[in-house]
């Protein structure tokens, strides 16, 4: 399995990084590929090559993008019906939002 990150802040990409590879070692489970991207476009393209069956990590929000990670999310869903889409957010307010998607 593959995990994708979309998060435009470089000091959250790092700290998801961090995060995952404490989890593998922790858990004693290999760290699958990871990939992050800081454009959802970007993103899409690599799905578009990787196939299917996929962990997502994504940012609600991405500054200066119209794409945000909902919107990503439901083209994903379109690419990938059993991708795993984890949505990463700071902002409270958002939460609701994604439950309501149900992408």
């Amino acid at each position: 399995m593959k995990i994708f990150i979309l998060e435009d802040d470089y000091r959250q990409q790092g700290r998801m990084e961090t995060l995952l590879q404490r989890l593998s070692v922790q858990n004693n489970l290999p760290l699958a590929q990871l990939e992050i991207f800081s454009r959802a476009e970007r993103l899409l393209e690599a799905v578009e090559e990787r196939g299917s069956h996929q962990l997502f990590l994504l940012a609600m929000e991405i500054k200066g993008n119209p794409l945000g990670g909902l919107e990503l999310a439901k083209q994903i869903r379109q690419q990938d019906s059993q991708a795993i889409i984890v949505f990463v957010t700071s902002h409270s307010e958002l939460m609701s939002l994604t439950f309501r998607s149900q992408v």
